[in-house]
């Protein structure tokens, strides 16, 4: 969740840093709605998108393409580079479980399911690691020192 978290305020950060600077009315009130969508994998980041874009269309078309440039953008920094070295940092989680497990909680409970998915799949795992892998190594080194 820290991981998340730490995602969610970049992105709301840059995002009214550009939209600032690009001239775009309210650029704060879209960042704030930019990095909470961004809380829902996958989609989240179009749904933040979309108000931006309409509200930029009364500048003119090419706000609005800069608007995209700029979502696009930080989309990209934060998928490829920061996310993924803030979870190594805190959680390894693989990319493959990740995506399956996305795929399975919005298959059984839709939005809500994508939403929670990975903070779920997050506490089985810390869970997991705490209840077997710690208790398992544990007996080990304890039937080694025995020895």
């Amino acid at each position: 969740m820290i991981t998340k978290l730490i995602s969610m305020l970049l992105i709301g950060i840059s995002s009214g840093i550009g939209l600032h600077l690009i001239g775009i009315p309210v650029p704060y009130g879209l960042a704030l709605m930019a990095g909470l969508f961004s809380f829902i994998p996958n989609i989240g980041p179009y749904l933040g998108l979309i108000p931006a874009v309409l509200i930029a269309f009364m500048g003119g078309a090419d706000k609005a393409l800069y608007v995209i440039i700029l979502y696009t953008s930080i989309q990209f920094v934060e998928s490829y580079l920061i996310t993924p070295f803030i979870e190594r940092k805190m959680v390894s989680l693989p990319a493959a479980l990740s995506l399956v497990w996305l795929v399975l909680f919005g298959i059984f409970a839709g939005i809500l399911g994508l939403i929670l998915a990975t903070p779920f799949l997050v506490a089985m795992i810390v869970i997991i690691d705490e209840l077997y892998v710690k208790d398992y190594l544990e007996k080990k080194s304890d039937i080694i020192l025995e020895q």
